[in-house]
């Protein structure tokens, strides 16, 4: 548990202005980038497990916005097309929804992001344009609301009923800006704490979704998004503190962009476009690993630091020689030394296609393989082409009968 006193004000600069990387404790080298790099799950992987989401009529997901695992369960956040909250128990059996659409109480419009409270067994439901802290039972009983002043980004429990609320500054209304990004808030709606001081004039970034606020060994780790640092979150003296620093080289940001003649529109045009830039957009740490995922020339990367061996492994395209099932899947949280991500369904579908091919000729799957790599669908433009079916050819593939 985290304990600290009443209104302490954070006096650390903003995040783009934090020392050098020599102040980190680890810096992590992802430099030169290879754009055309295969990697084996086996290089990275001891095995992989599927657990297929039960589907009915009253569940649908449109799209997996946010994974957050518990000891017995799975919980789903759909932002913006299904617009719900579903709750799975490990099996992948569907147990119930959280809140409803709708303007009444303990109804959103969509649930723009959630956190899990450990301390309660609780789900807390951020709804931005009611800007309120949804509290919920994970029946789906609804137990308060907490209202606040500020639209947020993303919300995060730090302690029993402490909760944290990362602000985008940059959607508030006229004459609204805080003067901090961050604010803790108890179960009654009053700022406690105040950290990460915003500078009106720079481009201090508030992100969009994702996994940017994460524990490990009772540490809060913050890793903004636009951004190739973590820090850790002192909140007994207020203060942020350096940890990670994921060193792109030549593909580093530079402060220059983060000048006040930038706009953020103008920024964020200029870093996710076809610049040279790479940035993390999700960071997760377990005992033996740092994982982040970051952003290069608009392809999503997905980086390994091994803590033992110091050795880091990243690509944007993976083959599954484990449990030939499918190509890919975005990493979203983690579970004890468990990576936990989600495959849609579509590329299941693919393998159906392959088996059928196997069973009506005599090719084995590799020869099955290369032949539809032939194929538009599977061109990747580059010397990705080239690699893949190296890959290919260099694994030993099985299908099992269940599998099958």
């Amino acid at each position: 548990m985290l304990l600290f006193g009443c209104k302490q004000v954070s006096k650390e600069s903003a995040v783009s202005e934090i020392a050098e990387e020599s102040s980190f404790e680890k810096i992590i080298i992802i430099d030169p980038i290879d754009e055309n790099v295969v990697l084996k799950y086996s290089d990275i992987y001891e095995d992989i497990q599927y657990v297929k989401l039960e589907t009915r009529s009253d569940n649908l997901i449109g799209r997996i916005d946010k994974i957050i695992t518990t000891d017995d369960k799975f919980i789903i956040l759909d932002i913006a097309i299904a617009r719900k909250v579903f709750i799975f128990d490990r099996s992948g059996k569907f147990l119930n929804i959280i809140g409803k659409n709708g303007e009444g109480p303990g109804e959103y419009d969509s649930p723009n992001d959630i956190a899990y409270d450990e301390y309660n067994d609780e789900l807390l439901v951020w709804c931005h344009n009611k800007k309120t802290i949804m509290k919920f039972r994970l029946d789906g009983t609804f137990v308060k609301g907490i209202k606040i002043d500020w639209w947020a980004s993303s919300i995060y429990v730090v302690g029993e009923n402490l909760y944290l609320a990362y602000l985008n500054n940059y959607t508030q209304g006229r004459g609204k800006i805080n003067d901090y990004n961050i604010l803790i808030y108890d179960d009654d709606g009053n700022v406690v704490s105040r950290l990460l001081p915003y500078n009106k004039e720079k481009i201090v970034m508030s992100p969009p979704s994702g996994t940017i606020f994460s524990t490990f060994q009772q540490e809060l780790l913050f890793a903004p998004y636009y951004s190739n640092m973590t820090f850790r979150i002192d909140l007994d003296s207020a203060k942020i503190q350096n940890k990670y620093y994921f060193d792109f080289g030549e593909h580093n940001i530079p402060r220059s962009l983060f000048d006040h003649s930038v706009t953020p529109k103008e920024f964020d045009k200029t870093v996710r476009g076809d610049s040279n830039y790479a940035f993390n957009i999700t960071f997760i740490e377990t005992s033996s690993h740092i994982v982040n995922l970051f952003v290069y020339k608009r392809r999503i990367y997905t980086c390994i630091h091994s803590k033992e061996s110091g050795i880091t492994r990243f690509a944007s395209v993976f083959f599954n020689d484990i449990r030939y099932l499918h190509s890919g899947g975005m990493i979203y949280t983690c579970k004890d030394n468990l990576l936990i991500g989600c495959v849609e369904p579509k590329g299941f579908v693919e393998l159906q296609s392959t088996v059928k091919e196997i069973k009506k000729s005599s090719d084995n799957i590799k020869e099955v393989m290369l032949k539809k790599m032939k194929t538009p669908s599977f061109l990747f433009g580059n010397e990705l082409n080239d690699n893949f079916p190296k890959v290919i050819n260099s694994s030993t593939i099985t299908l099992s009968e269940k599998e099958i």
